[in-house]
């Protein structure tokens, strides 16, 4: 998704964004289902294995008679093609992206997605809302050189039982979808104003790639942290930060491996645009 919205500033395209609700509704069962309670069904659609490939399946076809074409390279990503103008579609479940240079073109593909799924919509969303809540700044949010270790988790059953009141798990799930999608910053302590911009460029379609490695730097099991980011066009579109599998045995061997997982992304990304 990164990566089309910045080949998306580069090229000046427009952006429409285009929800699905109920998307699993509108599968086509290819077998004969038989519910013995009510229970089985629920607001969404049938509670049923197969909903989500039948709504991918149903998806596709669509996407297919109306003259897209799925990419061998990611098959979340659609183009369409007319002449010299271009429209590209990533697809996120029910979440469909139009990205093209003609607004025309955006609003007869808005159009056309409306007959077969009358609940489509347009909408756009800001994720800073969902990690500011009930937040208290403050100048330096981390003391500098602090090292995060089992031992200042819960010690005794008090803790524990405390700790199971607090909403922790599901705040932390918020900010890592936060910080893995939109706002790596945030991974530890970060800011509340800053945010990604894609913006015309002027470096082409060249990769640059930063990688390093902090070794040893777990006190619970002396792996190392690897970490990179990769931009194109001056643009961040990829990035990790993580525990290593395994324990390195210098400096030099950890940052090796940061650099496979940094050389991965840049062949997945190479494979996408190619």
């Amino acid at each position: 998704m990164r990566l089309v919205l910045a080949l998306a500033g580069m090229q000046e395209h427009h952006l429409c964004s285009v929800d699905i609700s109920n998307p699993f509704t509108n599968g086509d069962l290819e077998e004969e289902i038989y519910m013995l309670q009510p229970e089985g069904f629920h607001e969404d659609g049938p509670n049923i294995k197969q909903a989500a490939r039948q709504w991918n399946k149903k998806l596709h076809s669509v996407l297919t008679e109306l003259g897209y074409q799925k990419l061998e390279s990611d098959h979340s990503i659609y183009l369409y093609v007319k002449g010299e103008l271009r429209m590209t579609v990533p697809v996120y479940i029910s979440n469909i992206t139009l990205a093209c240079k003609d607004l025309v073109l955006i609003d007869r593909a808005v159009e056309e997605l409306s007959n077969p799924f009358p609940s489509a919509s347009t909408s756009s969303t800001c994720s800073s809302a969902m990690a500011c809540r009930t937040c208290n700044p403050v100048t330096t949010p981390l003391v500098p050189g602090i090292k995060l270790s089992k031992s200042m988790g819960p010690q005794n059953s008090e803790e524990v039982k405390y700790m199971c009141s607090v909403p922790y798990l599901s705040a932390i799930g918020t900010l890592q979808y936060l910080c893995t999608m939109t706002w790596p910053d945030i991974a530890k302590a970060g800011t509340q104003d800053h945010k990604l911009t894609y913006t015309e460029g002027e470096d082409g379609l060249a990769f640059t790639t930063y990688c390093d490695a902090s070794h040893g730097n777990c006190i619970d099991t002396g792996r190392s942290t690897g970490a990179y980011i990769t931009c194109m066009a001056g643009r961040a579109i990829g990035w990790s930060s993580k525990l290593q599998t395994v324990v390195a045995l210098s400096s030099t061997k950890a940052e090796y491996m940061a650099a496979v997982e940094a050389g991965k992304e840049i062949l997945c990304m190479r494979n996408i645009l190619s």
